[in-house]
């Protein structure tokens, strides 16, 4: 895993959006102030890529990322794998509780992978072949943890080592070499269960159904042979039964030739028929020339409906005649009932007028009353002009209220007289138009009827013309009942001449039937169909009878033929029984050799077959107890304690070389490594103690810390040399502890190894305040805090 370009914001110190370009820069120191936060940006990293920060106590926990008063923190990491790139990038928000991982995605080459946290942590531990705590074993190495590697228990350090190794991969292969020669040993059981089911194909088992098969074969040539005489016999049998029953069914036939019954009566029923028809017709002739007779006496007389139009006008003239006089009497009413309603509405009027002045006198007399009743309370009096306060309480005299009572029964009586005038004036109108009326439509009618026929010489004609009718009528039913009479008759004859034609169909079957038997000839022209039957009856009679007598000769010469044929199957069904075939009864002996013919041929090749597969079997046993044999050496060879094992050893062995030479070099000689055989800890060679051996946590700090930067770059730098299949290579290492610890002569020469390993092509990090190794790097990220926020600034030398 080599980085390219971290950014971030929001994350601890780094409050404002940072960027850190890692492109060009193979060896690179982070430096500044103490707590200006340079291992933060380290966290970035392994914060975005496995979702937890080395130094915080709780892994799980992420809200101490985030930047005091800060609502989120953002980290993205740009990182190539090979030549495979990738880009991490993780989000955290504050809640309400703390805070959780927001948004996580892993890309490569610009393809989502991993959507969420945990996915990520998982791809980025299988893109890179490291798991969490052996990245910051073998690539951050944190403050506080340098010397882990160098310390922790033989077991801790060998689970690592089987991860960076990929020895896993020979654990994969052992367990599988194991299935494979589980699967051998269930395969020979099943090969030789099989060679137990075929211990019967042996080679006298192969030999003996080979003989069988020649027996049969022989035995179905000796049937073949003897074939043509069955066959011959059976033809022989078969045409002379044929026959029989030819001659058998054509005597049933024969025999059931018969005149049948009412054919004379049905003659006789024929004759009746046709002179019934000849009477039908002579009496319909007689009846159509009445029918005509009378069509033509009413054809003479005039056409009826304009005698009835005549007729209609006579009676519309009666009839207008008769209400014009009825009007007139109407009219002479109307006038008596005017001149009366004149008179009464005349005296109606004299009495209002008289009325009229009885109430003026009156009203002269008592003039102070009439003031009175036209006084209104608030207006002027008409007399005196004051205004009206109140209205006088004074009723009505006598002598004023019968006047006025006899003019209102005047004026009634006078309304109601006019009403009544007016009502007779307007029915004397209605009668008057009414009769003016009538007498235009009577002189029409006079009109219409002017020059026509008499009323009675009409009448007289339409019953002349109604008799005539009748007559016709009476002759036309007449000839339909001769009609109906001369269709029945017609019917019946037809009926009967159908029952001919079917007789004669029926003899023509019966003859057809018996055609190819030569029946006579027909007898000549004109000979009744009974004639004819007859004659067919007594010759098929006759023929009947030598016809059942030759069928009882053709029976007994094939009961000879099929005695002679049953005589010889029955030496060849002898002949099977002595090659052990079995002829069931009714069977075909030839049909039954060839069947175990055929059988034993299956049997021999199934025989066979079964030999050759006992054979392939017994090849392919010894094939699979091979191939079980080397799985379960190999599955033995490569388990844990073997082959793994070996190549632990091989690989401590070489850290603890690699780390000697390192280790000679930055202490100048004075140390070097090694492993005890009994624990498998680290020790160290004391060269200038006599070469004491002793454990290697009693080094002192300094000593410490070379030690384990010896270490962690031999691991950096041979681990790959020993990895089953190039496990990942460790291209980046960065360093986070005490080099100001260290003395001037020994920083120079840690510095020298430092330079080295980042000339090999490995990105080389470290982490130091201390200016005088930071400033021999040829690049500086310099950190510097103000306030509470840090910023990065490249530095390229």
């Amino acid at each position: 895993m080599r980085p390219t370009r971290l950014e971030l914001e929001g994350f601890t110190a780094f409050r404002e959006r940072t960027v850190v370009d890692f492109e060009g820069a193979e060896l690179f120191a982070l430096t500044g102030a103490t707590g200006s936060g340079k291992t933060s940006l380290l966290d970035a990293i392994v914060f975005v890529l496995y979702g937890t920060v080395p130094r915080l106590a709780d892994q799980r926990a992420v809200a101490p990322i985030v930047a005091q008063g800060m609502a989120e923190a953002r980290v993205r990491l740009d990182f190539t794998v090979g030549t495979d790139a990738y880009t991490a990038t993780r989000v955290v928000r504050r809640t309400k509780t703390g805070a959780n991982t927001a948004e996580a995605r892993l890309e490569r080459d610009g393809e989502v992978i991993a959507g969420n946290a945990d996915d990520v942590s998982a791809e980025v531990a299988s893109v890179l072949g490291l798991s969490y705590e052996h990245f910051t074993k073998c690539v951050m190495l944190p403050q506080g943890e340098f010397a882990r590697f160098l310390h922790d228990k033989p077991k801790d350090r060998q689970d690592l080592l089987v991860s960076l190794l990929d020895l896993g991969l020979y654990g994969r292969m052992a367990e599988l070499a194991g299935q494979r020669s589980s699967a051998a040993k269930s395969e020979a059981s099943v090969l030789e269960g099989r060679l137990g089911d075929l211990a019967g194909a042996s080679p006298e088992a192969v030999a003996a159904a080979r003989a069988r098969v020649d027996t049969l074969a022989s035995l179905v040539a000796e049937l073949d042979q003897a074939a043509p005489e069955l066959e011959v016999l059976a033809a022989e049998s078969a045409a002379a039964m044929a026959a029989a029953t030819q001659l058998t069914a054509d005597a049933r036939l024969l025999a059931s030739t018969r005149v049948p019954e009412g054919l004379v009566e049905l003659h006789d029923r024929s004759s009746a028929a046709a002179q019934r028809v000849a009477g039908a017709d002579a009496a319909l002739v007689a009846v159509e020339a009445r029918r005509v007779a009378a069509t033509a006496a009413l054809a003479a007389l005039p056409d009826r409906s304009e005698l009835l139009l005549v007729r209609e006008a006579h009676d519309r003239l009666d009839g207008l005649l008769e209400r014009r006089a009825k009007e007139q009497r109407m009219l002479a009413e109307r006038a008596t009932d005017e001149a009366a309603a004149a008179a009464t509405l005349e005296t109606a009027e004299s009495a209002l007028t008289a009325a009229r002045a009885d109430e003026e006198a009156a009203l002269a007399a008592h003039r102070a009353h009439a003031v009175r009743a036209d006084l209104v309370v608030g207006e002027p009096c008409p007399v005196c002009l004051h205004e009206v306060a109140t209205l006088p309480g004074v009723a009505a005299p006598r002598a004023l209220q019968e006047p006025r009572k006899r003019r209102d029964k005047a004026d009634r009586d006078q309304r109601a007289a006019a009403e009544t005038y007016a009502a007779a004036k307007h029915a004397m109108g209605v009668a008057e138009a009414t009769l003016v009326q009538l007498t235009t439509e009577v002189e029409a009618a006079e009109a219409r009827v002017e020059g026509l026929a008499s009323r009675d010489k009409i009448e007289s004609t339409l019953a002349e013309i109604d008799a005539c009718r009748l007559t016709a009528e009476a002759a036309t039913t007449a000839e339909d009942e001769a009609r109906r009479a001369m269709r029945d008759a017609t019917r019946e004859r037809d009926a009967i001449a159908m029952e001919e034609r079917d007789a004669e169909q029926r003899y023509n079957v019966a003859r057809d039937g018996i055609a190819a038997l030569g029946p006579p000839a027909r007898l000549r022209r004109g000979a009744s169909l009974v004639d004819e039957w007859q004659a067919l009856a007594v010759w098929a009679e006759g023929e009947a009878v030598a016809r059942r007598d030759e069928s009882g000769r053709q029976s007994q010469r094939g009961a000879s033929a099929a005695d002679r044929r049953r005589e010889r199957v029955a030496e060849l069904v002898g002949r099977c029984r002595e090659c052990d075939v079995d002829v069931p009864s009714k069977t075909d002996p030839a049909g039954a050799a060839s069947r175990a013919l055929g059988a034993a041929t299956a049997a021999h090749a199934h025989v066979v077959e079964q030999a050759a597969s006992a054979e392939r079997l017994r090849t392919d046993l010894a094939a699979v107890a091979a191939r079980g044999g080397v799985a379960k050496g190999l599955a033995t060879h490569l388990d844990a304690r073997h082959f793994e094992k070996w190549v632990l050893d091989e690989a401590m062995t070489a850290l603890a070389e690699g780390a000697t030479e390192l280790l000679g070099t930055l202490s100048g000689g004075q140390y070097a490594l090694r492993l005890d055989a009994k624990t498998a800890a680290f020790c160290v060679v004391d060269h200038r103690n006599a070469d004491e051996v002793r454990s290697a946590r009693t080094l002192s700090g300094g000593e410490t810390f070379l030690a384990s930067l010896a270490l962690a770059l031999a691991l950096a730098d041979r681990i790959a040399v020993l990895a089953a299949r190039g496990a990942p290579r460790l291209e980046s290492i960065f360093l986070d502890e005490g080099f100001g610890t260290l003395d001037a002569d020994t920083l120079d020469v840690v510095a020298s190894a430092i330079e080295e390993l980042g000339a090999s092509g490995r990105l080389v990090g470290v982490v130091s305040h201390v200016a005088d190794l930071a400033e021999r790097l040829p690049v500086r990220f310099e950190v510097q805090r103000a306030g509470n926020a840090s910023s990065v600034e490249r530095v390229d030398r």
